[in-house]
């Protein structure tokens, strides 16, 4: 890894990391048991600009502050994300394969980048979720109050549920937002 790539990888983690654990930065809480998250958007943007390893690097800073986070949050699903299979693991395997969806839609729609940005922001964000929401599923039926909450429900629809509530804001936020910073970042490519 060059100099320059580390210095913005690190820059990247620096600023999942402030959003990761300033309370209701990265994780905004719309209603006292739901977090929408926003912090995933760094990822992208630094997976696509950086590439793969530097993808999943930002991604493990990803997973340590949402680790740190469920310690003190009070949402439902906080406890869940204590366990690092939750919540480090999934954040490095998205960070990885970001770069490489990005790639597939840069290959598949050339000469669009704005298109291939907000396409890969997009269905990354949802690949996000679809990795996260059944592991919550899986190990929230493990807790007590969240078992209460769940029971009843079967697997594709609590994963409907959440990817209908919480993914939609979060793929809409991704699509608008990385296309923007990336343009930008254009400009000084490491």
């Amino acid at each position: 890894m060059k100099t320059k790539q580390m210095v913005f990888t690190a820059l990247f983690m620096a600023i999942v990391f402030v959003m990761g654990l300033w309370p209701q930065l990265g994780f905004v809480q719309i209603v006292p048991t739901v977090q929408v998250t926003i912090i995933h958007i760094p990822v992208i943007i630094g997976s696509i600009f950086l590439g793969s390893r530097s993808g999943a690097l930002i991604g493990l800073a990803f997973g340590i502050s949402s680790f740190v986070n469920s310690m003190s949050s009070g949402v439902l699903f906080a406890p869940v994300f204590a366990n690092p299979l939750v919540s480090i693991l999934p954040r490095i395997i998205f960070g990885w394969s970001v770069h490489y969806i990005y790639t597939f839609f840069k290959m598949l729609f050339k000469n669009k980048e704005t298109l291939s940005y907000a396409l890969s922001s997009g269905v990354a964000t949802l690949f996000h979720s679809l990795m996260v929401v059944p592991l919550l599923y899986v190990f929230g039926l493990n807790n007590p109050g969240i078992a209460n909450v769940i029971s009843g429900q079967s697997i594709f629809a609590f994963i409907g549920a959440i990817l209908f509530g919480n993914a939609l804001l979060e793929i809409a936020a991704s699509v608008v937002i990385a296309p923007i910073i990336l343009a930008a970042l254009n400009r000084i490519q490491p």
